[in-house]
Order: C-alpha cells, then sequence, then structure tokens
C-alpha cells in the first residue's frame, strides 16, 4: 500500500513553522523506514533539536533499527547541545549491538531561537537546501561524516549558518532525488532546487 503524510508542525518557536512529507511506496515489509521531524521538549527551551534520519535495509528489521536508532539519537540530544556530540553519542550506544550491519544516515541540528542560528552536523545524510527571502536556494555545506552504526571513529563536523525572516530549509532523504519516473529518470537534485527556488511563503 501507499502512504501519504503532508501535515504542518508547530515547532514551538514564534514566528517559525515546519512542515513535514512523508510518502512510501511500500508496506513496511518491502520499503526503506525513515523518520524524521522536529522534538519537541516538555518546556520551552532556548535550543530546539531538528533530526531527519534514514535507515539503510528494508522490512521489519530496517524498521526495528530505525525506531532504536530514533530513541537513543532523540535522548542524546535532549542533553547534549553540540550536534557531533549527540550523534557520537548515538553512535557509540548503538554499535555495540548492531547485528544486523545496519546503518542510519542523520542530519541533526539545533536552532537558538534568540540568535536564529543554526547548528547542524551530518552522518552520511544528503546536504539541506536553504532558501533565501530572496528566493536564491544553496545546499546547505556540510562535510562527509560517517553514517551512525559503521565505525567508532565518525568524521563528524559541526557547521553554522544564521537564518533571517523568510528563509526556508528542506531536509530530505535520498527518496527525493533519487525518485525515478515512468522513463526511469531520476528527478535529481537540480530539480529539487528550482522547485524550491519558485515556491513562495512556507511549504
Amino acid at each position: 500500500g501507499i502512504q501519504h503524510v503532508h501535515a504542518a508542525r508547530h515547532t514551538g518557536v514564534k514566528g517559525m513553522d515546519g512542515s513535514q512529507h512523508l510518502q512510501r511506496l511500500f508496506r513496511v515489509g518491502d520499503g526503506r523506514a525513515d523518520e524524521r521531524g522536529f522534538i519537541r521538549p516538555a518546556r520551552p527551551q532556548r535550543l530546539r533539536p531538528l533530526l531527519v534520519g534514514d535507515v539503510s535495509g528494508k522490512g521489519v528489521p530496517a524498521a526495528l533499527f530505525m525506531t532504536v536508532s530514533r530513541t537513543l539519537i532523540k535522548n542524546a540530544v535532549m542533553h547534549r547541545p553540540d550536534p557531533v556530540a549527540a550523534l557520537e553519542e548515538g553512535n557509540a550506544q548503538i554499535l555495540p549491538e548492531n547485528e544486523m550491519c545496519m546503518f542510519v544516515t542523520i542530519f541533526c541540528a539545533m536552532y537558538e531561537v534568540d540568535k536564529g542560528r543554526l547548528t547542524y552536523s551530518s552522518a552520511g545524510h544528503p546536504a539541506p537546501l536553504l532558501r533565501r527571502a530572496d528566493g536564491t536556494v544553496e545546499p546547505i555545506p556540510v562535510s562527509g561524516g560517517m553514517a551512525v552504526g559503521v565505525f567508532d571513529q565518525m568524521g563528524l563536523t559541526k557547521g553554522e549558518i544564521n537564518l533571517e525572516p523568510g528563509d526556508t530549509i528542506l531536509v530530505f532523504t535520498d527518496g527525493l532525488d533519487e525518485a525515478v519516473n515512468a522513463k526511469d529518470e531520476q528527478f535529481g537534485l537540480q530539480r529539487a532546487k528550482d522547485w524550491l527556488g519558485l515556491e513562495r511563503g512556507p511549504l
């Protein structure tokens, strides 16, 4: 079956909107499982975490691995404001129990509400796209880091960008740019950038 969800999400931050789009083409027994979205703390905080992940493999094992990974990484970011430290802590907990040799790519970010600053790190995840208020679109600079669940040393780096009113970030999995049409043509990153540049207002 096909599951299609496109829902607005309240980020809990004044002046900041969020949304998520989830389209699964197969049942859990046949397709890839992924998790994404803002994490809402129990009480208002200066930092707001954002996680988007994509697990390797298919079927029930992939779904279970993502569930465990999501829980561990989510717990890590709740007490570690540094994205690199949070990803490394999650990796250290996942790696010893990873008997299926699976992995998950993750984009982990912390948004500083009072400064409008986004601090982030990527564990093997595609670089998000940033659309500025004037319509220009560019990838967020990320350095190659290893996915969670592979090696002890992940080689993660931290980046920072400032967000201004009207800016939009599109964080996605490879299911976007690697989607194919009836002619077996990939959607591609350039089409994603062109579409994002044409959009006006919140997505």
